[in-house]
């Protein structure tokens, strides 16, 4: 069932039975998910301006009968408010594409049982389905390519992953192609009456690297 949530999801969800226990409930609700999402994930509250995650707990306290704490490890069944919850995070990480449940999932699961407390909770306070869809459906930056360092003063781009060799490569004569190195520890000697500089590492694997113009020699 929980496959595709990551870890902090799946921590919300036990702190979730966690907080459960402690009210002497019998059935884990949206209002303890609510608990332990912010427990885990205090970033959260950024949907709903002015809502801490004191006045959470002071507003959950205020609306839930308390009654004898239950052990922490009992297992405790989800509510039906809560499954759906759950249901309803798993289908907007489908609606964003995403293959991963987060919190900003369970957040939104939570958000969207409009009868429930902790729905209206953060409805109150200014949370907007809309909005957070919107800013999670934003495409990723795409990556930055390593900085694999310099060599005379230019940058060094990878371009194939070769076996660790055992003594130090000497330059191959093809301008811009003179240079193999580690990603960890790059480093460079001048070869003796060539002009050519030689470089390699100390590391067990090596690649082969160019130069966006050939060193001067």
């Amino acid at each position: 069932m929980f496959e595709r949530y990551t870890e902090k999801a799946r921590r919300a969800i036990f702190f979730g039975r966690y907080e459960a226990s402690q009210y002497g409930s019998h059935e884990i609700d949206t209002e303890h998910l609510l608990l332990g999402l912010v427990r885990e994930a205090r970033g959260v509250l950024v949907w709903t301006p002015g809502l801490t995650a004191g006045e959470v707990r002071k507003r959950i306290d205020a609306h839930t009968h308390h009654l004898p704490a239950t052990a922490a490890n009992a297992s405790l069944p989800l509510s039906r408010e809560a499954n759906q919850a759950l249901k309803f995070a798993v289908e907007e990480a489908d609606r964003l594409a995403h293959k991963h449940i987060g919190t900003e999932h369970l957040f939104l699961g939570i958000l969207d049982v409009t009868g429930c407390f902790a729905s209206k909770l953060l409805r109150e306070s200014g949370a907007d389905a809309a909005a957070i869809r919107q800013h999670y459906a934003q495409p990723a930056e795409p990556p930055k390519p390593p900085n694999h360092g310099h060599f005379n003063g230019l940058p060094i781009t990878p371009m194939a992953f070769v076996p660790c060799l055992e003594r130090p490569w000497k330059s191959m004569g093809i301008a811009g192609m003179s240079i193999m190195c580690e990603t960890r520890s790059i480093w460079s000697a001048p070869i003796a009456g060539t002009g050519e500089r030689r470089a390699g590492s100390r590391g067990t694997s090596w690649f082969i690297a160019r130069t966006e113009r050939a060193p001067s020699t």
